[in-house]
């Protein structure tokens, strides 16, 4: 299977959730080896930002709100990306939100 591509859907400049992507999208290319790029969306464009494209589809909260690691995870495996596990990735992307959400 080809590698799986992740857009960050960015304003400029960054705030929270967009640097929670931009370092969920770190995470997923360091450990699963996602190509990643970053657009800044504007009005013109079909998804606005804060947002998540997995492979051109947008990566849904279940919130409605804010992407969190279950959101991601589940996305990945509806690509049908061959992974044995998401384990340990999933608890690499729950403890970068617990860090947003505890100030660090």
């Amino acid at each position: 299977m080809t590698q799986l591509n992740i857009t960050i859907l960015s304003n400029n400049p960054a705030g929270g959730r967009c640097t929670l992507y931009t370092n969920y999208a770190q995470t997923l290319s360091n450990s699963l080896g996602f190509d990643m790029q970053t657009i800044y969306p504007d009005e013109d464009h079909t998804h606005s930002a804060p947002g998540l494209l997995l492979d051109g589809n947008p990566v849904m909260p279940n919130d409605g709100f804010i992407i969190d690691a279950d959101d991601l995870c589940r996305a990945i495996e509806q690509t049908g990306f061959d992974n044995a596990d998401l384990t340990e990735v999933h608890k690499k992307l729950d403890n970068l939100i617990e860090d947003l959400m505890s100030g660090v």
